[in-house]
């Protein structure tokens, strides 16, 4: 079987990984289940499916199960529930959101297998759900003070301090993904009644237009034009990358788009520097949906910024009603009002 790593999403990458059970359970399991990886258009999602059915298959292996037609649901159940940590060294065992995507990924799969005729019945389909209440997002945001800590803490003499504050400042102000920041282009920024507006390229191969934030506005013309005249000493940009990675020696640039880890790494390098822990890349979306809310703006005005679905799903993003004040614990109280 070939590693993770070495899985592109191509059928080729993947004939050598298919056991003997899916050969087994019908001639065209193996087909069925290259495409339902293949479909899966998010490369971290593509690679924890394959993660998932690469250790339940060789589960089903060792089991001797004869085909994937004789698991039940008490099976798959079993399963999941008995499911442990990865490894010795990991601190926690598998949460129940770990669990759940197991077990999401395993009625996906069969469900695909029974569409395309290699199972009568999905076995996952009676499992019982693993219900995860979440009211708020696990990413914090920062204070509007903090928030402009961070962003005058850059040093921007120079090129890369100017582009890391530009890429930081995007994600703030426009509140986007950094998935969606990496993949910006030169072209992803055009200028419209002298105003910059931007092209976002969000999950799903989703165009989000959102126009530019003065102060973004003025990060970004002061990165793309130092970036401008200092083209000559940089690596050719073929692809139009609008920020890059930089070469070993960090004195030049790339024709390399940043990565997510590369923005992560230069993140909590920032913020360290001021003191600041707990920031990541989704920090500053929820910064700036906190920010847009507690500033009067409406729900469904933050659901369009962020390029949300649902409302729901921005409300998680809302940290303004999560504090504890000092006046509402000085409610309780337990002794009689003295006159």
């Amino acid at each position: 079987m070939v590693s993770v790593a070495a899985f592109d999403g191509t059928s080729e990458s993947l004939g050598g990984w298919l056991p003997d059970v899916l050969h087994l359970t019908h001639s065209r399991a193996p087909e069925l289940t290259r495409d339902f990886l293949e479909k899966r258009h998010n490369q971290h999602t593509r690679g924890a499916y394959l993660r998932i059915l690469k250790a339940f298959l060789q589960w089903t292996e060792r089991t001797e199960l004869p085909s994937l037609a004789q698991l039940t649901t008490a099976d798959v159940s079993n399963y999941v529930k008995g499911l442990q940590r990865s490894s010795l060294k990991a601190s926690k065992d598998l949460s129940p959101r770990t669990r759940a995507q197991v077990l999401a990924c395993l009625r996906g799969y069969f469900d695909a297998l029974v569409r395309g005729g290699a199972l009568p019945s999905n076995p996952a389909a009676s499992v019982e759900n693993y219900h995860l209440e979440v009211r708020i997002g696990h990413a914090k945001p920062l204070t509007g003070d903090n928030m402009g800590r961070l962003l005058d803490s850059i040093d921007t003499s120079t090129l890369k301090g100017l582009q890391d504050r530009a890429a930081i400042a995007l994600m703030a102000f426009s509140c986007a993904r950094v998935g969606a920041v990496i993949k910006m282009k030169l072209g992803s920024v055009s200028e419209r009644d002298g105003r910059l507006h931007l092209e976002l390229e969000e999950k799903r191969d989703n165009k989000h237009y959102v126009p530019c934030h003065p102060e973004l506005e003025e990060y970004l013309r002061a990165f793309t034009e130092r970036a401008t005249v200092v083209a000559e000493d940089c690596e050719k940009n073929p692809s139009g990358w609008l920020f890059r990675r930089w070469d070993k020696r960090r004195n030049a640039l790339t024709g390399r788009p940043l990565t997510r880890m590369i923005c992560y790494r230069m993140v909590k390098g920032y913020a360290a520097k001021i003191g600041l822990v707990d920031v990541t890349n989704h920090s500053f979306r929820a910064t700036g949906i906190t920010t847009f809310l507690g500033a009067g703006g409406a729900l469904d005005d933050a659901r369009r910024l962020a390029n949300h679905a649902s409302v729901n799903t921005t409300k998680l993003y809302d940290h303004r009603t999560q504090a504890v004040s000092a006046e509402d614990v000085e409610r309780i109280s337990y002794r009689k009002q003295r006159n």
